[in-house]
């Protein structure tokens, strides 16, 4: 399963910070963490 081309876009533009993130896309931080596991987005790519 690929990932939407937008929650990689977005973790890259906010540098992989999981809190601006969620707050951009209005979800809890857990569910970003959850879903980038679950899709193959590893979120230290961003930093």
């Amino acid at each position: 399963m690929r990932p939407p081309p937008g929650l990689r876009s977005v973790l890259n533009e906010f540098g992989g910070n999981v809190a601006r993130v969620a707050s951009y896309l209005g979800k809890d931080r857990k569910q970003i963490y959850r879903s980038a596991e679950r899709l193959g987005v590893k979120i230290e790519e961003g930093r």
